[in-house]
């Protein structure tokens, strides 16, 4: 599990910011899930909107999706009572 703020979510797909590859190649070698607030989403897609536009807050909502779904079997399999 990886915690992260808005600032790793906006860095994630914002090209501009020096740390964008670093932060990119590290969430996707570790491939373990990022875990945030509603608040910190919040202000990454608020951040993002004025950054790079409607572009950039597709491109976090994407990658969030592309994170979470390969995922997304196990954490049903963990989180559903043995029968």
């Amino acid at each position: 599990m990886i915690l992260c703020d808005a600032g790793v979510l906006l860095c994630l797909v914002d090209r501009t910011q020096p740390q964008h590859k670093a932060y990119r190649n590290t969430v996707m070698r570790l491939a373990k899930p990022l875990v945030t607030t509603w608040s910190c989403l919040t202000e990454a897609m608020y951040l993002a909107l004025h950054r790079g536009g409607w572009q950039m807050q597709k491109q976090l909502g994407q990658l969030l999706l592309d994170i979470a779904f390969p995922n997304l079997m196990r954490y049903t399999k963990i989180l559903t009572p043995d029968s």
